[in-house]
C-alpha cells in the first residue's frame, strides 16, 4: 500500500506551504506590499511547483524503499472506515461557516485583508474602531483571504475546504507518529479510532470543518512535536526546519500557540541532558522567526471582549471555583456522546503493564508536556473573571483537541504491539 505510506509525506508539504504562504504575505504587508490577485497567482504557482518537486522526490524514495506487502483485510477495513469519515467531513463543507469565532475571529479579518490587501488599515490599527481581538494571530485569515482574492469574491463554502485539509493533515501526522512504534494495521486502527470520534461530526464547535482554529493548531502542534523528536533522535536539517516552521505555525494560528511552545521548550530543555545546547539553538531560531509577528502585535489594539486578570477571590470562593472546574472537566471527559471511549482507552493505555526493553523517554516527555498544557489551561480558567458556566462548555471541548494528538502518541509509544 504505497499510497498509505505516501500519506505520511503530504502533511509536511501542506503545513510548510500554508505557513510560508500566510507568514510570507504577513511579512510582505509589513514591508508595504499588498495582497493582489496577480502576485498571489505567481506565488501560488511557484509554491505548487516546489511542492510538486518535493512530492515527487518523496514518492520516489518511498517507492524505492517500499517492499511489496500483501494488504490485509483489517487494513482495507480501516482505510474504508477512515474514507467514510472523510466523505462525511467533506459533506460538512457544503454549509457556510456559522460559528461565532469562525465568523468574527477569522473570516471577518479575512474579509478586511481581501478588501484592503493588508492588515495596515484602520480596522486593525485604530483603537476607536471596535474590532474584537484585532491582535489575534492571522494565519487562517491570510489563507481565507487568499481564497477570496483568487475567487474574486467572498465565498465561505470554499474556505471550509481549508479546514478539511487541516483535519486530514492532523490525522496523517498521527498516523506517522504511530508508525514510529506500531505496525501498519495497528496504526491505521488508531487513526480510524480518532477519525470516528463523535466530536468531529456534531453540530457544535468540534466538527472537523467548523472554521475554528483548534484543529489547525492541533495540526501544527503535533507536527512540531514530531519534528523535534525526529531532530532529537537524529539531527538533520529537514526535521530542524520543520520544527521551526511548525512552531511559527503554532504561534501565528492561535493565541495558545506561543505558551505551548514555551511549555515544549521547558520540557525538552529539562529532559535533553546532553542535547540542551541543540534545543537552545532551536529555540533561538524559532524566537527570531517570530519576532516580526510579536513586534507588530504590540502595535495593534487589544480590543478583546474580556481581559484575563487575577481575580480577588476569597479562599473559599477560589476552592469552589477549582472544584467546579475539576468536576466539569471530569464530566466532559466522560461524555461518550462526544468522545466515545477515547479517554477510557487512554487510561487503559497508561495502566497497561510496562514491558522491559522499551524506550519510554519519548512517551514520558509527551506526558509531561500534556500535563503542563492541562495545567496552563486550568490556570487560565481559574483566573478568568467572568462566568465560567458560560465559558467552560463552549471552550473546553475545543481545548481538549489540542491535547489528544500528543496524548495519543504518548500512549502508543508506551505500548509494544504485536504484528498482525
Amino acid at each position: 500500500m504505497a499510497i498509505v505510506e505516501l500519506i505520511e509525506q503530504w502533511p509536511w508539504l501542506f503545513g510548510t506551504g500554508s505557513i510560508l504562504w500566510s507568514y510570507g504575505w504577513f511579512l510582505a504587508n509589513v514591508c508595504g506590499v499588498s495582497m493582489r490577485r496577480g502576485p498571489l497567482l505567481g506565488v501560488g504557482v511557484a509554491l505548487l511547483l516546489g511542492i510538486g518537486v518535493f512530492w515527487g522526490r518523496s514518492f520516489a524514495v518511498i517507492r524505492k524503499k517500499d517492499v511489496p506487502v500483501a494488504c490485509r483485510p483489517i487494513e482495507t477495513l480501516m482505510v474504508l472506515l477512515i474514507a467514510s469519515t472523510v466523505v462525511f467531513a467533506f459533506w460538512q463543507t457544503a454549509l457556510p461557516i456559522y460559528m461565532w469565532d469562525s465568523i468574527v475571529m477569522y473570516a471577518f479579518k479575512a474579509k478586511i485583508l481581501f478588501t484592503e490587501g493588508t492588515f495596515r488599515t484602520r480596522a486593525f490599527q485604530d483603537s476607536s474602531l471596535y474590532h474584537i481581538n484585532a491582535d489575534y494571530p492571522l494565519l487562517l485569515s491570510y489563507l481565507e483571504a487568499s481564497y477570496f482574492i483568487l475567487l474574486g469574491r467572498v465565498e465561505e463554502r470554499w474556505i471550509r475546504l481549508i479546514f478539511l485539509a487541516y483535519w486530514l493533515g492532523w490525522l496523517s501526522l498521527i498516523y506517522r507518529g504511530l508508525r514510529l512504534r506500531w505496525p501498519r494495521p495497528w496504526s491505521l486502527a488508531g487513526v480510524a479510532g480518532l477519525a470516528t470520534l463523535p466530536l468531529f461530526f456534531e453540530e457544535f464547535m468540534g466538527q472537523a470543518t467548523s472554521g475554528f482554529a483548534d484543529i489547525p493548531l492541533a495540526f501544527y502542534w503535533t507536527g512540531f512535536l514530531l519534528a523535534v523528536f525526529g531532530w532529537r533522535q537524529s539531527p538533520n536539517r529537514t526535521d530542524g526546519w520543520r520544527a521551526v516552521l511548525f512552531a511559527i505555525g503554532c504561534a501565528f494560528t492561535k493565541a495558545e500557540g506561543g505558551p505551548l511552545l514555551a511549555i515544549a521548550g521547558i520540557a525538552f530543555l529539562v529532559t535533553g541532558r546532553g542535547l540542551r545546547r541543540r534545543f537552545l539553538w532551536l529555540a533561538v531560531v524559532i524566537g527570531v522567526g517570530l519576532i516580526p509577528w510579536y513586534v507588530i502585535r504590540l502595535t495593534i489594539p487589544h480590543n478583546a471582549a474580556h481581559f484575563i486578570h487575577w481575580p480577588a477571590l476569597a479562599w473559599s470562593e477560589a476552592l469552589n471555583r477549582a472544584r467546579w472546574i475539576g468536576s466539569f472537566g471530569i464530566r466532559e471527559l466522560a461524555n461518550v456522546n462526544r468522545w466515545g471511549f477515547f479517554w477510557l482507552l487512554v487510561v487503559g493505555g497508561f495502566v497497561w503493564p510496562q514491558r522491559k526493553g522499551l524506550d519510554l523517554s519519548g512517551s514520558m516527555i509527551l506526558v509531561c508536556i500534556v500535563l503542563l498544557q492541562v495545567g496552563l489551561y486550568s490556570w487560565v480558567y481559574f483566573i478568568y473573571p467572568g462566568d465560567l458556566r458560560l465559558l467552560l462548555p463552549t471552550t473546553l471541548p475545543r481545548l481538549l483537541i489540542h491535547v489528544i494528538g500528543p496524548l495519543a502518541l504518548a500512549v502508543a509509544w508506551r505500548w509494544r504491539t504485536l504484528p498482525l
